[in-house]
C-alpha cells in the first residue's frame, strides 16, 4: 500500500488516502487505453494498447506480490 495524498488537500493537510499501487498501475492502462482511442495514427495507437497491457501485467505482478488473490 502506498499513502498518497489526496489530489484537492492540501500538501500539509494530515488527511491521507490508501491507494493500492496495482490500482493506480491499472489507471495508467486505462489512460494509455485512452490515448489509444485518441491516436492520430495507426502505429501511435498501437503503442499505446503495449503500453496498456505492460501496464495491466504490472497491476496483476504487483497484486501477486501483495498477496492479493483474482477472487478478492
Amino acid at each position: 500500500m502506498v499513502h498518497v495524498i489526496g489530489r484537492n488537500e492540501p500538501t500539509g493537510s494530515p488527511l491521507l488516502q490508501m491507494v493500492k499501487t496495482s490500482d493506480k498501475f491499472r489507471e495508467n492502462a486505462q489512460n494509455c487505453l485512452q490515448l489509444a482511442e485518441e491516436a492520430t495514427n495507426a502505429q501511435a495507437a498501437l503503442r499505446y494498447k503495449r503500453m496498456a497491457q505492460a501496464w495491466s501485467a504490472l497491476a496483476t505482478e504487483q497484486d501477486w506480490l501483495d498477496g492479493v488473490s483474482d477472487t478478492e
